[in-house]
């Protein structure tokens, strides 16, 4: 990078990081499939079309690569009815959401509030929930900003992007992982399906799931409550494999029939 920029700006960093996780995991990507690709070979070609598009370049979301080669491919390009309506809809939504967040910050404080630890302490139990609710659904804003203004122009060239991510109040259960759906489908496909198969068996659900939030816990960062939640995630997907495999034991398999 240094031979490419000169000085120094807020996100050289974020940039530089982020467009070098992107890119290990595309190249990843096309040389899985390509790997598994039974005729013919990818070229060169579409190793830097799929890496350097650059709405996805540098933030994401990560596409596997056999659904962009398919969506860049198609010869003819159509859209659907009310297509482009949605798609000003959607960015007039975006620029309505940066807008609201720039006023909200404007009164409220709630990123530098929890550095001010003497006045958290003097805070209610209910003002202290209230603003980890606010700091939650702030991560996920602008998450949603983010990845729906790149989707917005991925649309716009006639690709089908993952979707915004879904509002992290909304998951109750472990195995809804619609927050970055793009990584989540990397994730599903390379690592947590290929080794969990059909994810009914104990053992390789077990495998499969170390391994996914093992690498989860390498993109996020390792640290000790990235520690924590991986394995309470990976401890609840798994818990809930084993009570659906409980109930499903002969006594309780009759009871369900009844």
């Amino acid at each position: 990078q240094s031979g490419f920029v000169t000085g120094a700006f807020d996100l050289q960093d974020v940039l530089f990081y982020g467009g070098c996780t992107f890119t290990i995991m595309r190249c990843m990507s096309f040389a899985l499939e390509s790997s598994e690709r039974e005729e013919g070979i990818y070229s060169i070609f579409d190793l830097l079309k799929y890496n350097f598009y650059l709405p996805f370049f540098f933030f994401g979301p990560v596409m596997t690569f056999d659904q962009f080669h398919a969506q860049v491919s198609t010869r003819e390009l159509r859209r659907k009815d009310d297509e482009m309506k949605s798609i000003r809809v959607n960015a007039l939504l975006h620029v309505g959401a940066i807008v609201a967040v720039d006023i909200f910050f404007h009164f409220f404080y709630i990123l530098t509030l929890p550095s001010d630890l003497k006045f958290v302490n003097r805070l209610s139990d209910w003002s202290l929930a209230g603003l980890a609710y606010s700091n939650l659904v702030y991560d996920w804003v602008k998450a949603a900003v983010m990845f729906g203004v790149i989707n917005t122009i991925a649309r716009l060239d006639h690709l089908d992007p993952p979707q915004p991510p879904k509002c992290i109040t909304m998951l109750y259960i472990f195995a809804e992982t619609h927050f970055d759906r793009g990584i989540n489908d990397w994730l599903c496909k390379y690592v947590y399906d290929h080794i969990g198969e059909n994810h009914d068996h104990i053992l390789k659900e077990l495998v499969a799931s170390t391994a996914t939030f093992a690498i989860t816990t390498l993109w996020l960062g390792p640290c000790e409550v990235v520690y924590i939640w991986s394995l309470v995630n990976c401890f609840g997907l798994n818990f809930e494999l084993w009570v659906q495999k409980f109930f499903q034991l002969g006594p309780f398999a009759k009871l369900e029939v009844r």
